[in-house]
């Protein structure tokens, strides 16, 4: 085995190892994941696919093929490590792995140098977004991965990747942004003349294709599925007008650039934009530079440097188009970023021919000797600085005693101690309404677990009748939706009224019920779990309480 691969090999066992022992504890677990994990026990339990969350009995669902092989195969990993974070967080490692690999691999064929590939590699693992997005059971990682496999053969098995690409949405429908990305791609070949026609319909034949299979699948599934599946877009606000969708794009990068006013964890990257930027930049300088004359860089250079920036905007076209801004989408960015670092410095590395003089001040940016040192230094110097700032992101998530990474269950772990104490505190056979933050304690424990999410769909009138019909005597109140009462600008977190006029009444409503015939068990604190919105965990104890109700005498 050459070094370079032996090297990948054994760096990518100890990224491996690292990562599965820190993902019951970075990042925090978000409410998603237990929905999600939540689903794919359904499918265990019910021996069907053509279920929806048992969690969820007002709030509008619909079993459909988009998700159904990330149920699927989060269902195994369930069923063969048990209901816990951990257990559905091993998806996304798995997946990780399978695109550092992919990455590798096409970088060596495009590039042949495997050192310099290695080092992008290196570098691409150690990004914050890409190791969170590693540590969170979602879907982001695995599409990411489908990108990267269509990526080392886009270009010679057009139809099959069509198909590869439009199946991928058995894993999400954002599997349409990967669909993009490749597609610009192949397209601008054709345009420039290096891809046949018949190769860009035979991908465009391969999506169609599977684009028609699963929408047969879904209306097997639900026959009601185009129409209410339209109606879920329009609840998340995909048919907004031309400048709101324009606000709610700034909106977006506005939370990446400084995220805390969400439900999302995500990591501070700010540098990391702007380096981004940079690479944007010098790769349209780049190319512009070689158009001019003065610079004659390789060819494949030149196409990875043009295949890179048409990704990135087909990225974000892609996600202004479907109007749907979900923070961790931003993982795919990464994808193309990687590539322009690799052509970047590959083309740094060669020699650099000039075909005309260059300015005198910026030649020595170009100078084929400093040139060639300088890849080296600077990938080094992005591995170091990757790895401190990841270090520096991941180390306050963990416990002191390290010895506790191994450790099952860990006092020190804050969601461990949540779940622990509210299980203590739930009666037998209970039956309980509260927040799928609790999630995967509560379809383990409780006789049965109905989501807060589901009251907006009770009229207020009906509100003590739905509580009487599924006689729930078990209510788990959070301090935050105290919080949400009083601060209308936190009223649409629970979408506390279907459509988009936020309404505290279904909310309110609980709360008088509670007051009246509630019967305080239990209250614990939870700094992290007792508050969704990132930017308030751990700046006060937050409490949660949970009440006995006698739903017989509920008038």
């Amino acid at each position: 085995m050459k070094k370079p691969n032996l090297f990948f090999a054994i760096y990518g066992l100890l990224w491996t190892a690292f990562n599965s022992l820190t993902l019951g504890w970075f990042p925090y677990v978000h409410s998603d994941e237990a929905w999600l994990g939540g689903l794919s026990q359904a499918y265990l339990t019910s021996q069907t696919i053509s279920v929806t969350e048992p969690f969820f009995d007002l709030l509008p669902r619909q079993p459909h093929a988009f998700k159904v092989l990330y149920h699927l195969m989060e269902a195994g990993l369930i069923k063969l490590l048990g209901m816990q974070v951990t257990s559905v967080r091993f998806l996304s490692v798995v997946a990780a792995v399978v695109v550092l690999i992919a990455l590798y691999v096409g970088l060596t064929r495009s590039l042949q140098n495997r050192w310099l590939s290695l080092g992008v590699t290196i570098v691409f693992s150690l990004q914050p977004i890409f190791l969170t997005s590693a540590h969170l059971a979602r879907q982001e990682m695995l599409i990411l991965a489908v990108l990267a496999i269509a990526s080392l053969w886009f270009r010679t098995q057009f139809f099959t990747v069509g198909l590869w690409l439009g199946f991928g949405a058995l894993i999400h429908p954002n599997a349409l942004i990967g669909a993009a990305m490749i597609g610009v791609i192949v397209f601008k070949d054709w345009l420039i003349g290096t891809t046949k026609l018949n190769d860009l319909i035979r991908m465009i034949g391969g999506l169609f294709l599977a684009g028609v299979a699963l929408i047969l699948f879904s209306l097997k599934l639900s026959p009601n599925f185009i129409v209410n599946y339209a109606q879920f877009g329009i609840s998340l606000n995909v048919d907004a007008a031309p400048i709101q969708r324009w606000q709610n794009f700034l909106a977006y990068f506005n939370y990446i650039w400084q995220p805390g006013n969400g439900t999302y964890w995500l990591p501070a990257m700010q540098i990391w934009l702007v380096l981004a930027l940079v690479l944007t930049f010098m790769a349209a300088g780049i190319l512009l530079l070689n158009h001019l004359g003065y610079m004659n860089w390789k060819l494949e250079n030149r196409r990875g440097l043009v295949d890179g920036l048409l990704q990135i905007m087909a990225f974000l076209v892609t996600i202004f188009v479907i109007g749907r801004y979900n923070p961790t989408s931003i993982l795919f960015i990464l994808w193309p970023l990687g590539q322009l670092l690799a052509h970047l410095g590959t083309g740094f590395y060669r020699k650099i021919g000039v075909e005309r003089p260059m300015p005198s001040l910026v030649y020595p940016l170009f100078d084929k000797s400093l040139a060639r040192l300088g890849t080296p230094i600077v990938l080094i110097a992005l591995i170091i600085s990757s790895a401190v700032s990841s270090w520096a992101m991941i180390e306050p998530f963990l416990p002191v005693d390290r010895s506790m990474l191994w450790a099952r269950k860990s006092a020190d772990n804050p969601f461990v101690t949540y779940n622990d104490e509210l299980a203590a505190s739930l009666p037998e056979h209970a039956i309980v309404l509260g927040n799928l933050s609790a999630g995967f304690m509560l379809t383990e424990r409780a006789q049965q677990f109905l989501d807060i999410r589901n009251l907006p769909f009770a009229a207020d009138a009906s509100l003590a009748g739905y509580l009487k019909a599924h006689q729930i005597n078990v209510v788990i109140w959070y301090e935050e939706y105290d919080f949400i009462l009083n601060n209308p600008a936190w009223w649409v977190l629970y979408e506390t009224r279907p459509g988009r006029t936020a309404d505290p009444s279904a909310l309110a409503a609980l709360k008088v019920i509670l007051d009246n015939h509630g019967q305080l068990i239990n209250t614990i604190e939870s700094p992290i779990y007792g508050t969704r919105v990132v930017s308030f965990q751990n700046n006060q104890p937050w409490s949660v309480s949970l009440y006995a109700l006698d739903w017989a005498a509920i008038s």
